[in-house]
């Protein structure tokens, strides 16, 4: 086993320190990937923070053999840049890379959606009309608040609701490949998701509404069994919300 007795704590309090602990069954490397691979998509890790293999090394407990192994993969993933032989930073994208992204982004949820209809159940079904049940009443609370404050925990609980179910979707095609490919290619962090759409939920109720309606077309469309048709309307639904997130 690759784990030291015990951090070095000496650092100064920051984002690396809500880092969680590396426990499981997979190689040492490939529990630090997925750690360091989240804490990115989450914000944990922002755009463009400086951090050192030691400093990652020290905050997950582990030699930092495993870290470069794991940060070598990231690199050749561009979600981190060497600054030097130790040094690196989180990638910040261009506004063109991110644009990109979101295209991939959404053709990918596309064609989750598309073999989600292939192979939809009423048990899918029921699922995913209960997630939606349960949102709207947030949905009416949070384009009713005044502010961005009294929005805050109605947008986090949105967020939550809508990831679980897109996240429904995408798990039932049953496509690890599919999967795994939609885990490497977001647009935005959670905590961009969420700063973001406090603003655009500000700034235009209505379209706010309407994107979120869209998922009942989504649901309708699955429950047709169409697949080019839930493709299509997948594929819209993600590109105008990333498109209203990217022009802030």
């Amino acid at each position: 086993m690759d784990h030291k007795a015990a951090p070095r704590m000496s650092e100064p309090a920051s984002a690396l320190e809500t880092l969680p602990a590396i426990a499981g069954s997979e190689s040492l490397a490939d529990q630090v990937y997925s750690v360091l691979r989240t804490a990115t998509r989450r914000g944990v890790l922002t755009p463009g923070q400086k951090v050192t293999e030691r400093q990652l090394a020290d905050q997950l407990d582990v030699s930092p053999t495993p870290v470069r192994e794991a940060l070598r993969q990231l690199v050749h993933e561009g979600l981190f840049e060497r600054t030097g032989p130790r040094s690196l930073r989180v990638a910040e994208y261009e506004k063109d890379v991110r644009r990109e992204i979101a295209e991939a982004e959404a053709a990918l949820c596309g064609l989750a959606a598309r073999l989600a209809a292939r192979k939809v159940t009423s048990a899918l079904i029921n699922e995913l009309e209960a997630i939606l049940d349960e949102s709207d009443s947030v949905v009416e609370r949070l384009l009713a608040a005044k502010s961005p404050r009294e929005r805050d925990s109605d947008v986090e609980q949105i967020l939550t609701l809508m990831r679980r179910f897109h996240h429904r979707i995408e798990t039932s095609t049953g496509n690890a490949v599919i999967e795994g490919l939609l885990s490497q290619s977001r647009a935005f962090t959670d905590d961009e998701r969420h700063d973001r759409t406090l603003i655009t939920a500000d700034r235009d109720a209505a379209a706010t509404r309407r994107r979120y309606d869209q998922h009942r077309d989504i649901l309708s469309a699955l429950r047709s069994g169409d697949e080019s048709l839930c493709e299509r309307i997948t594929i819209e639904h993600h590109l105008e919300a990333l498109a209203a997130l990217s022009g802030l």
